[in-house]
């Protein structure tokens, strides 16, 4: 028994499994975490060695260099690139999509192991760190107080607030920044050192001997056991001022003597800001696969919690990642709901009756929530991605349906409801599934797009194939189910006894006490029965009279329809028929869409992806690099003062210099860095005030700066950065690099369209060179390692441990007296110890200023300088276009060249694996339909809608503003799914009729009929069923909005572009077929 004929014949078992389905699909939605984004193992890791106090060149030389060979090494490394700055290198490996991560982290710690040995004995272990968009702040708040000072508040935040926050269920860390860290300085006297003898090593030494915390192990008192423990631990400063030194003629000398100890605030790098003033940032961080709405949640009622608690502090949230999320997820809710709403009003309008529309409008609901169930099988969860595959399903999911209950509809007219039923399903089941494959088939090669791309589309394509697949099975099981549940009588009841069988004597009285315990229950079924009869009825009565209400409302529109579709099929056949009778106007019309296929194309601006909007934008600066921190603070103050009185911004967040202690493991990071994230209110035009800030920061004394929209989850995955314009220059020698990029920025900056144009060639910070005087440090037998230890412990002290109190640490430094920064003379002045003789440095060393470059980029073990800008009011393709013109006529140096990068590279490749998709697809589409005809030609006719749907989707695009990029890419690569569909019922319908005996244009004639109605009932199901999603314009809606577009001009222009050349090519085609059988039989003959 075919499973058509089941679902018919056994209704309620039908409906059963369906009802069960619905269940299985809101406890698997239950279940689904909901998120902005798919969750990625993002294919980088990062090797950061720090080696402080020492240059790029350095950094690059000893460090860099000595990692970046080994580490090629890794299997799978698809490129290195590297960041040699002051005090830090780091190395970013990117592995090809696919590599298990665990084991390309394993082989990264072998190799940095085994490089170990080749890096200065200083400088600190490599920290391995593993990359991931995610991995941004979830929540980023700002704590204020009226009463408080900064520094009670960083205390709130480490003792009270921190602890509160990450016991959250989906909250893996907090992170504080802002306010001063406090340590213990222990400051001795250089003098008196000197004049004892003592040294900053013995001091410190000292120090760590009297501060020791240990286990003694276990020992036994009479017959108990008792752990030992060893309390040494320096709980205060003044303890530190009492521990003996050295001792002198019998007398111990104190630390107290020579020096003191005390709580001092570490050296100023960084500083927050809210609105010019200074504040706590907190940034909260969710667990790895975690729900963000969730845990968003939790947070800002823990936040109202500690608000009530403690009434002087005070919470305001910059940025939250759960409102783009909600308003994407909402936003792609509303489109779901709207785009089935508009294609269940198309149903209505064709079908002109309540019944049917509302069969067909039954496969949405079922086939949204039996794909939960899938998603949750496949640990696909909620996200932007998976429910746009649903809305773009929407209008997909009724084809299938329509389909069906057309064939039923017109078999009704000659059979019985049943025999219509089951005859209707069976002739078009095969159709339907094969254009079902189809559209399948075509998101199967998004898997082999490029990069990021893929695998973010993979749940898109995941959930409209599961979405598919359900429509289907509902279309061939439930559909025919429910139209043939009044054709079923009432089934007789099965009795649990033979009545030929012999009666024994137990039976009767066994019978009537089962009749008297029948009883209740029968009443009970009575009284339930009538109940649900009566309101069964009166649901019926009422929706009877609505729908004659309404029906009597739509008479005017019905006819209206009726009267427009009339014409419309009468124009139509009379078209039809002047094209098959003078073919050559199809071939003309073909030529005028290729044409327009060209002439849209080059009008179309191509970039990778679409921006995401927002109402902030950030701005990042340098100071220039022989500025310190209090410089750049002051620079900062002026430009966040100006930024805040411009009229129409919110407000204001300021970060200075290093904020935090990842920050410093960041190339982007340093003490001359600024970073602004400005808030527009929503009646403010953010791109005038983008303009406005590029203004002040041009009067500004900065090196260089950017201004660019607000970066989330989204832009960090899907966007290259700030700069859309990217060239990277190699070089070998730093000067003739200078060079090389000095050259290019002449010929580029007349371009027009470039704004913020910089170049990464800035000089670092001025370098002090010391040089021995190697001979008098020979003649006094003192070694370049003394002297260079004890300038290092002279300007950036000695640690010598850590005081431990309550949930903090303090660590302790021992240094000669000092207020920020140590003068050169001072240092210079100071007296060198050895061997009982005191020297001043001065006499020991030369100084001499040396040239400096800020960092030192590299890719595949080669240097590059970048230079960057932004993109505005021109499209990034014939920017390019112009730059490499310009070049042409430009010289560049020896061992120098340059190359584009950024987005326009990552575009290249992009579009090139969308292209070899789109080629799979087509192939694959193909093999399914020959497989179905059996036939190799008639699938070339159904190819033949491909091209014509790129004429609308292209005028869309261009009549909409929008551009080709990988996003409306991806739509073309739907559309050669979807495209095909109706030329399958209509090749496969023309078939039919050909194997009843038709001839080839009776036979096209009349499946141009039938299916005309049909074909333009899924058509435009489909198109209304995404116009929400491409007329909604919220945050998010970036990434679908083209698509959808895509879909929506293609598919309306390959629709009424088939209609007529369709039919024409296979009447074409079929013509060429009996001939040759005509000239095989003459042959034969």
């Amino acid at each position: 028994m075919s499973i058509i004929n089941l679902s018919v014949k056994r209704p309620v078992g039908t409906i059963m499994f369906f009802v069960g389905v619905i269940l299985l699909g809101y406890v698997s939605l239950s279940r689904l975490s909901i998120n902005l984004l798919p969750d990625l193992s993002y294919p980088k890791i990062t090797v950061v060695t720090e080696y402080p106090g020492s240059g790029p060149e350095e950094i690059e030389k000893f460090i860099t260099t000595k990692l970046e060979g080994p580490l090629s090494a890794i299997p799978n490394v698809k490129k290195i690139s590297s960041f040699s700055k002051e005090a830090a290198s780091i190395i970013t490996i990117e592995f090809h999509w696919g590599t298990d991560m665990d084991f390309a982290l394993l082989h990264t710690k072998e190799k940095t192991e085994e490089a170990r040995r080749e890096l200065p004995e200083d400088c600190a272990p490599p920290m391995i760190l593993e990359w991931d968009p995610t991995s941004t702040p979830i929540v980023t708040a700002i704590l204020r107080s009226q009463k408080k000072t900064l520094k009670e508040l960083k205390e709130s935040a480490e003792f009270i607030i921190k602890p509160r926050l990450e016991q959250l269920e989906g909250i893996s860390r907090v992170e504080i920044r802002g306010g001063d860290e406090e340590e213990i300085s222990v400051e001795v006297n250089p003098d008196k050192a000197r004049n004892l003898g003592i040294t900053l090593e013995e001091v410190a030494a000292a120090i760590e001997n009297n501060n020791i915390f240990q286990s003694g192990g276990t020992i036994r008192k009479g017959r108990s056991r008792f752990t030992l423990k060893i309390e040494g631990e320096i709980q205060e400063p003044t303890e530190i001022e009492v521990i003996p030194v050295k001792s002198l003629e019998g007398r111990n000398v104190l630390l107290g003597d020579i020096g003191t100890a005390f709580y001092k605030n570490k050296l100023r790098e960084g500083d927050i800001r809210f609105n010019g003033r200074g504040t706590i940032a907190l940034l909260m961080y969710r667990d790895s696969g975690g729900n963000t709405v969730d845990a968003t949640r939790k947070v800002e009622a823990s936040l109202d919690e500690l608000s009530r608690e403690f009434a002087d502090l005070e919470f305001f949230v910059i940025s939250q990642e759960a409102r783009l999320i909600i308003s994407s997820i909402n936003s792609l809710q509303f489109s779901l709901l709207l785009g089935a709403f508009l294609a269940f009003l198309i149903l209505l309008l064709f079908l002109q009756n309540f019944r049917d529309p509302f069969l067909v409008a039954t496969v949405i609901p079922i086939s949204v929530i039996s794909t939960f169930v899938l998603m949750f099988l496949f640990k696909v969860n909620v996200n932007i991605m998976s429910l746009g595959g649903l809305v773009l399903g929407v209008g997909m999911f009724l084809d299938n349906s329509i389909i069906v209950l057309e064939a039923i509809f017109r078999h009704r007219k000659d059979e019985s409801l049943m025999q219509s039923v089951i005859s209707g399903a069976r002739e078009v089941s095969g159709a339907i599934t094969a254009s079902t494959f189809t559209t399948i088939s075509i998101f199967l090669p998004v898997i082999y797009l490029y990069g990021i791309t893929g695998k973010l589309f993979r749940d898109q394509a995941m959930t409209v194939s599961f979405s598919l697949v359900s429509s289907l099975i509902v279309a061939i099981t439930l559909l025919p189910a429910l139209s043939a549940f009044k054709a079923l009588g009432k089934s007789e009841l099965k009795v649990d006894f033979d009545p030929s069988r012999r009666r024994r004597w137990f039976h009767t009285p066994l019978k009537g006490i089962y009749a008297v315990l029948l009883i209740p229950f029968q009443l009970l079924g009575n009284i339930i029965y009538f109940v649900v009869a009566f309101v069964v009825l009166i649901l019926r009565a009422v929706a009877r009279l609505l729908a004659k209400i309404l029906h009597f409302l739509l008479q005017p529109l019905f006819r209206a329809f009726n009267a427009a579709y009339t014409r419309f099929d009468a124009i139509y056949h009379r078209v039809l028929e002047a094209v098959l009778d003078r073919k050559s106007r199809a071939a003309w019309l073909v030529v005028v869409v290729l044409a327009l296929i060209a002439g849209t194309y080059l009008l179309l601006d191509k970039e990778l992806l679409p921006a995401p909007d927002s109402r902030k934008f950030e701005i990042t600066a340098d100071t220039r690099p022989e500025y310190g921190f209090e410089e750049t603070d002051r620079v900062a103050g002026r430009v966040e003062a100006r930024l805040q009185a411009m009229q129409g911004v919110e407000f204001v967040y300021t970060e200075v210099g290093l904020v935090s202690k990842l920050a410093t493991r960041s190339e982007d990071f340093s003490v001359n860095r600024l970073h602004f994230i400005v808030s527009c209110a929503p009646e403010a035009s953010r791109p005038r005030l983008m303009d406005r800030g590029r203004n002040i920061l041009k009067s500004e004394d900065l090196d260089q700066f950017t201004v660019f929209l607000e970066k989330n989850t989204l832009s960090q995955y899907l966007a290259v950065g700030g700069e859309r314009f990217q060239i990277k220059v190699f070089y070998e020698e730093i000067e003739r690099g200078r060079e090389a990029v000095a050259r290019i920025m002449e010929k580029i900056a007349p371009i027009p369209g470039l704004v913020d144009l910089k170049a990464g060639t800035a000089r670092g910070k001025p370098m002090l060179t010391i040089a021995f005087r190697q001979e008098l440090l020979d003649q006094l037998g003192i070694t370049r390692r003394d002297v260079s230890a004890f300038i290092r412990q002279a300007v950036r002290g000695q640690k010598a441990g850590s005081l431990k109190k309550i949930q903090k640490s303090y660590d302790i430094f021992v240094r000669v007296p000092v207020d920020g920064t140590m003068e050169l003379n001072r240092m210079l002045s100071l007296p060198v110890s050895h061997q009982g003789r005191t020297y001043y440095l001065r006499d020991l060393v030369t100084i001499e200023e040396t040239p400096s470059i800020k960092e030192i980029s590299r890719e595949a073990q080669e240097r590059y300088f970048m230079i960057s800008a932004d993109v505005r009011d021109r499209d990034l393709e014939s920017v390019i276009a112009d730059a490499e013109k310009a070049l042409l006529e430009v010289e560049f140096p020896m061992n120098t060249r340059y190359a584009f990068s950024g987005e326009e590279e990552e575009r290249r490749k992009a579009f090139d694996s969308l292209q070899q998709a789109i080629l799979l697809a087509i192939i694959l589409v193909y093999m399914i339909m020959a497989a179905k005809f059996e036939n190799l030609a008639q699938p070339l006719i159904i190819m033949f809608t491909v091209p014509m749907g790129l004429v609308g989707a292209f005028l869309f695009l261009l009549l909409t503003g929008n551009s080709i990029n990988i996003i409306s890419g991806i739509g073309i690569l739907v559309l050669v799914g979807i495209g095909v569909n109706d030329a399958i019922v209509k090749v496969e319908y023309s078939n039919q009729l050909r194997d009843a005996g038709m001839s080839v244009r009776e036979a096209v004639m009349e499946a141009s009929r039938v299916r005309l109605r049909p074909i333009l009932m899924t058509t435009f199901t489909t198109i209304f069923g995404l116009i929400p999603m491409a007329a909604i314009s919220t945050s998010g809606s970036e990434l679908q909005r083209p698509l959808a577009l895509v879909v929506i001009g293609g598919l309306l222009c390959t629709t009424f572009l088939t209609l007529i050349l369709i039919p024409v090519s296979y009447e074409v085609l079929e013509s060429l077929k009996q001939r040759r059988r005509a000239r095989n039989g003459d042959s034969h003959a």
